[in-house]
């Protein structure tokens, strides 16, 4: 019984003994374990918070953009210098090397038609889009769909017949004194004003340039160029039209013109960005850059361009508002039937002026006046009727109706280009919409630990037209 128990003792003490060594043999081994799991974890922070660095930094130079240009422009966007004047690894763990590089160049064209439809779509794009449609369609509405087969009415009498080469001698010495002052009265003084009154006119071509050439209004060759280019203009939309109501309207809200101001219903309007500045107060170097927008010339140039392209709509528009009219054309060929029946008395039947011919002249002289008085109010500022011979609730135009149907018919990439060079010329930096921030760190060894190499990649941009993207 003694030896059992003495038996049993000593198994257990085996026992215990065996679980003792057992436990210091594999102490190491989990002591190792747990050194891994620590310096592995400790290790596994570091790539977070080199990770949450990366984000950091890249949130963080978004925050460079430049002031001036959001101002001036609405246009988010940064300099590679100004990035790198504020950016900094005080986040950034040890060993951990940081790289910021700058990307999506603003003047490229489809970043910065991104970054304006971006910028326009917050300023309501869909109530923008609606009226400027339904003004082209209201002028739709009430300009005839083919103006030059309008003015070929036109050909079938020669105006250069009612203007004879005559010079007094002993046969018509008793009327030519009174028929040359009746003539002057009636339509030769306003033939002769409304040729020295007259300008050359800008036609827009679908290349997004523009041709200026001399305009005679009384050669029918000369209308009918001229309203086929407003046939064009009128109505053939551009392909992606909404793109081109965006520029249009961005161009209109950010750029200075030589009109600065808007006469309606007896009060002035100033024209304003839509932070609240006014045109009018635009240095002088940004005087036309509507313009320049609108005709792709330069300075003066492109604000004569577009003086030339209104005087010649208007001319042209006056002009078929009158032929197109009954009670209008009536007015001209009663007053042409009694000058040339009154002409005819006073050279005693020696001089016969067709009547149709006379009307033709009539109005066209009337035309190129009304077109030119025209012009020249809405270079004031004011409103004229889109369509002169309507009544006194006339669909009105402005000077920047006709500023931006020029820009509407534009070509897209056209549009960009010159969209671009007006920023540069003010903001000469390049700028850029995206960052991209990326983190690198080699491997390397420590005692029995081994890491490996890790690199991570932020972007980060300004929204554009696009969905934001992580």
């Amino acid at each position: 019984m003694e030896n059992r128990l003495k038996y049993s003792k000593e198994q257990k003490y085996r026992q215990r003994a065996s679980i003792t060594l057992a436990s210091c043999l594999m102490l190491p081994m989990i002591i190792f374990l747990m050194m891994s799991l620590l310096i592995g974890s400790l290790w596994t922070r570091e790539d977070l918070d080199a990770v949450r660095a990366a984000k950091q930094s890249a949130d963080s130079a978004l925050a460079a953009f430049d002031r001036g240009l959001y101002r001036d422009f609405g246009l988010f966007a940064m300099t590679e210098q100004a990035v790198e004047r504020t950016s900094s690894e005080f986040l950034l763990p040890d060993f951990y090397e940081q790289k910021i590089t700058v990307q999506e160049n603003l003047y490229e064209k489809d970043y910065l038609m991104g970054a304006i439809a971006r910028h326009m779509s917050v300023r309501a794009t869909a109530g923008l889009i609606d009226e400027v449609i339904s003004r082209i369609r209201s002028i739709k509405d009430i300009v005839p769909d083919n103006m030059a087969s309008s003015v070929t009415s036109l050909s079938e009498a020669d105006p250069d017949v009612v203007n004879p080469d005559l010079e007094e001698d002993e046969s018509n010495e008793e009327w030519f004194a009174e028929f040359s002052k009746y003539a002057d009265k009636e339509y030769r003084d306003d033939y002769h004003n409304s040729l020295l009154g007259l300008s050359p006119v800008y036609i827009p071509d679908a290349s997004g340039g523009g041709i200026v050439e001399e305009f005679d209004p009384y050669k029918v060759s000369g209308l009918e160029k001229l309203a086929q280019g407003l046939d064009t203009m009128m109505f053939t939309l551009p392909e992606g039209f909404t793109d081109q109501i965006l520029l249009a309207e961005y161009s209109l809200s950010y750029f200075g013109s030589q009109v600065t101001s808007l006469k309606q219903n007896g009060a002035t309007k100033q024209y304003r960005t839509p932070d609240g500045r006014l045109l009018s107060l635009f240095p002088e170097s940004r005087q036309y850059e509507q313009e320049m927008i609108a005709t792709g010339a330069i300075g003066e140039t492109a604000a004569r361009n577009v003086k030339y392209f209104i005087v010649g709509c208007r001319i042209l528009i006056n002009l078929l508002s009158t032929l197109l009219s009954p009670t209008e054309r009536a007015s001209f060929d009663t007053k042409a039937a009694a000058i040339s029946a009154t002409v005819s008395v006073i050279s005693a039947g020696f001089i016969t002026l067709p009547p149709e011919a006379l009307s033709i002249v009539l109005i066209i002289s009337d035309s190129i006046a009304s077109g030119i008085r025209d012009k020249n109010k809405l270079l004031d500022g004011e409103e004229v009727k889109l369509w002169p011979s309507t009544g006194t609730d006339a669909f009105k135009v402005n000077y920047r109706d006709h500023l931006r149907l020029l820009i509407l018919i534009q070509p897209r990439e056209q549009l960009l280009e010159r969209i671009s060079a007006a920023i540069q010329q003010n903001y000469g930096d390049e700028y850029f919409t995206e960052v991209s921030c990326e983190v690198t760190r080699p491997a390397y060894v420590i005692g029995e630990f081994s890491r490996t190499n890790f690199a991570v990649t932020i972007k980060r941009r300004y929204f554009s037209r696009e969905e934001d993207y992580e």
